[in-house]
């Protein structure tokens, strides 16, 4: 499992209700056949998914939706079924933007991701501006 989150770095509120827009992308950036779904269900253990409610994020505040897959076979040699980043946005109104996966990548390959809903996140502290 993992996480996406996003941080309200403006001077506005933001507002966000549902799941996150989501595209797994090999080591090349290129798109993988990965599903991405809305919900959990369909990931076995994952996590519970609280469904969509409507966030309203202050400057500094941040909320988060978490990842859940089973392992997929990812080649040694080639990285071949390695999701490395992610084209992610908050909505399908919002520019995506690609991310790096920590921790290695997403060993996900043409399997299911699933989604939850946003959550108010509490445990990560806004990137610094520069």
């Amino acid at each position: 499992m993992g996480n996406v989150i996003v941080h309200n770095c403006g001077t506005k509120r933001l507002k966000l209700k549902g799941y996150p827009v989501l595209q797994v992308l090999d080591t090349e950036r290129e798109p993988m056949e990965t599903e991405v779904v809305e919900g959990t269900r369909r990931i076995s253990m994952g996590p519970e998914d609280p469904g969509p409610s409507l966030l309203v994020l202050e400057p500094g505040m941040s909320a988060r939706s978490t990842l859940a897959w089973r392992y997929w076979a990812v080649d040694p040699h080639t990285g071949s079924g390695l999701g490395a980043y992610l084209r992610v946005a908050p909505d399908g109104e919002t520019r995506p933007q690609t991310v790096e996966v920590a921790d290695g990548g997403l060993d996900v390959g043409e399997g299911v991701l699933g989604t939850t809903a946003w959550q108010y996140d509490i445990s990560e502290a806004p990137p610094e501006r520069s």
